[in-house]
């Protein structure tokens, strides 16, 4: 008889935050607390966006006929997420392979996709935004128009995610076929992580450019404007410049800026205002670009490419014995990998930020006008609403308060704010079968903390903690940034950190990826290092081996 399994193990509610399932069929799930995306608390219009992008999420994964479907889940103001099985278990493996061949069959014209289907769809989306007047529009067209709007957001999310299964099925075979290819199985030493990396690296996108448009007109300024931008809160900057001619010059050309980059805000997702609305973030790269001079990102991106062609022309002279089908195969991923490296940045420019940006900017109208109808007191209480109830309270003549639901919403904000939300609900996922047993790994050092390798190189600097980007203002030159992990409103910081230390990730995360454009240490993967790293503690980092040593004081 075949061997019956455990029943999955319930995993208990901590005392601090107690709630009750909504369906009782989520409580046989395993939730994991979407932290990356999703740190704080958020409010009630955000986890309708949240819904919306974990809806995309699955239909992408239907699409490709994958085995999960995952779900979304707004718990005590916190965003969690689980997959569900939607074959029987024997089948997942065997659905899990049809998914990834049509994905990779997919993939291989990755760019022609993109080009001639995805890119002009969300310039489609984004031209529907920007040419609808929001503030002369009768309400019953603004109804209609957010109504479409979001339906819109729906669409972009699922080509969203299914550009994002194309892209990284494909990467991992490219991946499969460079190890066959290029590192010796059973070799005494352990394969450089980063070598593979290189072909890679230094490409073009969104993201070099903004930061590259940023050094140039940082470079432009006069020494007046350089001198207050060097001495003045970035949060206060503005109002500072405005005060004066040579101020108000840099303004008019950092308004261009912001009016072409300036789309995304200090995290993902609809309640954070954008760089537009508060420049703060930019303002923070500008004294950081003022405190390093010669940290040219143009030249660390040069130095990129031209080790990337040194790189790959080295793999294709190894390649000269193989047969012509292997060489074609390994031209054909690589170009695709490649081009990931360029989409991973440009689709967040556009989908992630970009159309998220012009999405806020109708909730925002539609928040200007229930405060106008006493529904709420400020504009921006909007997001304390959920959407169905925004849309009623618009279409409700007479108006429908709903101050006390904000007040309540918030006060429940602020309560769990103040606890550590649990990394996991529901159920004990199953452990992972092994093939063989792994081999114990060795304690570090005493004073040592394990990660994984995230970006080459060593340094020694303060540690900064930092929970979400809206406390990453007080980062100096030379700084190691600890967090949770990195995300794109993370980026100006990279410019003058010394080092990134985060609790997520691998090779390929954000921070991992960044890190190693703007050529600076980063280990990832370091458990609970924000609770065994101080603020300000002297630290030393290696990112080659992954490690992060604590200083003492009289070493």
């Amino acid at each position: 008889m075949p061997e019956e399994k455990e029943p999955p193990k319930p995993i208990p509610i901590p005392d601090d935050f107690p709630f009750t399932w909504e369906d009782p069929s989520d409580a046989e799930q395993t939730w994991e607390r979407e932290s990356t995306h999703s740190p704080q608390p958020a409010p009630a219009l955000a986890h309708d966006f949240w819904q919306i992008v974990f809806g995309g999420m699955k239909r992408a994964s239907e699409y490709w006929g994958g085995p999960r479907r995952p779900l979304a889940r707004n718990i005590n103001t916190y965003l969690y997420m689980s997959h569900l099985l939607v074959v029987d278990e024997e089948e997942v493996e065997a659905a899990d392979e049809r998914a990834k061949k049509a994905a990779v069959a997919a993939g291989v014209r990755l760019k022609a996709v993109w080009d001639e289907e995805a890119f002009p769809a969300i310039q489609d989306h984004i031209q529907f935004w920007d040419g609808f007047d929001l503030t002369t529009a009768m309400t019953s067209d603004l109804i209609l128009h957010i109504e479409q709007s979001w339906e819109r957001l729906s669409q972009i999310w699922q080509l969203h995610f299914r550009l994002g299964s194309m892209g990284w099925r494909t990467v991992d075979t490219f991946n499969e076929l460079y190890k066959e290819l290029f590192e010796e199985k059973g070799a005494e030493t352990k394969p450089d992580p980063f070598q593979r990396l290189k072909l890679t690296q230094g490409f073009p996108c969104k993201t070099t450019e903004m930061g590259s448009a940023l050094w140039r007109l940082v470079r432009q300024a006069d020494e007046k404007t350089k001198d207050l931008l060097t001495s003045i809160d970035p949060s206060k900057a503005r109002d500072a410049l405005d005060g004066t001619g040579h101020g108000q010059d840099f303004l008019k050309v950092l308004s261009l800026y912001l009016e072409q980059y300036g789309h995304r805000g200090r995290h993902w997702g609809i309640e954070h205002p954008t760089w537009i609305e508060d420049p703060a973030p930019v303002f923070e790269t500008v004294k950081s670009y003022l405190a390093n001079p010669d940290k040219d990102p143009d030249l660390n991106f040069e130095a990129q490419a031209t080790e990337r062609e040194e790189a790959v022309g080295e793999l294709r002279e190894r390649l000269q014995g193989y047969p012509e089908a292997v060489r074609n195969r390994f031209e054909e991923l690589l170009g695709v990998a490649q081009f990931c490296s360029i989409l991973k940045e440009d689709h967040n420019f556009w989908i992630d930020f970009s159309c998220t940006c012009r999405i806020r900017r109708v909730m925002l109208e539609a928040g200007r006008r229930l405060a106008t109808m006493n529904v709420l007191d400020t504009v921006d209480e909007v997001f304390h609403l959920q959407l169905d109830e925004c849309i009623q309270s618009l279409s409700d003549p007479n108006g429908c308060d709903r101050r006390q639901d904000v007040a309540d919403r918030r006060a429940e904000i602020e309560r769990f704010a103040k606890v550590t939300p649990p990394p996991r609900l529901g159920v004990e996922p199953p452990a992972e079968p092994k093939d063989e047993p792994e081999k114990p790994e060795e304690p570090p050092e005493p004073g040592t903390l394990k990660g994984r390798p995230g970006s080459p190189g060593s340094i020694r600097g303060s540690a900064r903690i930092i929970g979400n980007p809206l406390e990453a203002s007080h980062v100096e030159p030379g700084d190691i940034i600890v967090a949770g992990a990195t995300a794109p409103s993370f980026t100006p910081f990279f410019a003058i950190a010394g080092g990134i230390v985060t609790e997520a990730g691998g090779l390929l995360s954000h921070c991992a990826i960044v890190a190693r454009e703007y050529r600076i240490p980063a280990v990832v993967g370091v458990e609970e290092a924000r609770h065994k790293i101080s603020d300000g503690q002297l630290i030393e980092i290696d990112g080659t081996e992954g490690t992060v040593r604590l200083v003492d004081p009289t070493d």
